[in-house]
């Protein structure tokens, strides 16, 4: 897939003003699960939500082709309520993909909007019973088998044993069906998936990386070596 660089009618605007996109970039997905991760506001979560939207997913989330429309509401400088457009889906518009096999079924998760999702899924009475991370769980173990799953930071809601179950079911899951995995994530625990691309996103860059480099696992693993010390750096600074 290509993200050209913006013609000089988008330059300069939001999201085509975040490093990554302003020279654009190509890329090709080479593996049944690849995973990114970045620092916040570097671009990832916005590359991953107009993938799904040029793929034919709902923009708040969903099943592939459900026909679903959440609607934002902000305040203008005169104290109206307006309609507020995702103005950064317009990168879709400016992709240029090409497939092996175009995906006819999946799912986009976004943890945001899980709860309103799941009011309309086949099986929401159970769904709704559970709690937010065994309803994840529970979904990808159902449904995440055929299809293309993009999944947008679905560690939100779940315990460091939701977290190691939730690895395993996606590396079986790519394994044992026909499903490909792509995730953006902050979790040391997802992003140590077995036999996935990992992929950080920074500078301007993506960049493949082991994910034991990058510096979230870093950071983690400093943090759990030594907490009173990691937090007293962060009060001193």
């Amino acid at each position: 897939m290509t993200v050209p660089k913006p013609g000089k009618d988008v330059a300069g605007r939001f999201p085509f003003s975040i490093p990554i996109f302003i020279d654009g970039f190509d890329f090709e997905f080479k593996k049944p699960v690849t995973i990114f991760a970045g620092e916040n506001a570097s671009g990832k979560s916005t590359f991953l939500e107009s993938l799904a939207a040029v793929s034919g997913y709902p923009r708040q989330g969903g099943f592939h082709g459900q026909n679903m429309l959440r609607k934002s509401w902000g305040m203008n400088s005169f104290g109206e309520m307006l309609e507020v457009d995702f103005d950064n889906l317009v990168l879709g518009d400016h992709m240029r993909i090409e497939w092996n096999g175009r995906p006819r079924k999946g799912y986009f998760f976004r943890s945001e909007f899980m709860s309103e999702t799941m009011q309309s899924h086949w099986n929401a009475r159970d769904l709704m019973t559970m709690s937010h991370g065994e309803g994840i769980l529970e979904l990808v173990r159902t449904r995440f088998k055929d299809g293309l799953f993009i999944l947008d930071e679905p560690e939100s809601a779940l315990s460091p044993t939701s977290l190691l179950a939730l690895a395993t079911l996606i590396h079986d899951n790519a394994r044992m069906f026909q499903a490909q995995y792509i995730m953006v994530t902050h979790s040391p625990i997802l992003m140590s998936i077995m036999d996935a691309d990992f992929y950080w996103i920074g500078e301007g860059s993506v960049q493949s990386m082991n994910y034991k480099d990058s510096p979230h696992f870093t950071i983690s693993k400093m943090f759990f070596d030594n907490p009173d010390r990691m937090i007293g750096l962060v009060k001193s600074s």
